[in-house]
This record gives C-alpha cells, sequence and structure tokens, in this order.
C-alpha cells in the first residue's frame, strides 16, 4: 500500500463557496470560549418520557 501526499482536497470548493456567496469568510477573529446552553429538562426526565419506566 502506498500514501500519496498531496494538497488537502477541498480547497477549490471552498474558494468557489466564497466567489459565489454560499460561503461566508471568517472575520479572522479569535473565538469566544464556549458556553453551553442550559438543559431543559434532567436525563432522568427524558429516560422516563422516553422509556416510560
Amino acid at each position: 500500500m502506498k500514501a500519496m501526499l498531496g494538497p488537502v482536497p477541498g480547497r477549490a470548493r471552498l474558494e468557489q463557496g466564497l466567489v459565489e456567496g454560499w460561503l461566508t469568510a471568517g472575520t479572522g477573529a479569535p473565538l469566544s470560549a464556549f458556553k453551553p446552553p442550559k438543559a431543559q429538562r434532567s436525563i432522568r426526565q427524558v429516560l422516563h418520557e422516553d422509556r416510560g419506566a
């Protein structure tokens, strides 16, 4: 088995998306910290609803 080294596939598609407008270029700003959403129900409540136990 051989490995082929080359450019990452998809680069042209990213550029195409930017040109055609179905992708938006990033701002270059660093990402903010992720803040997970507050759960509406507990796992126990969801399992009870799903399994009826």
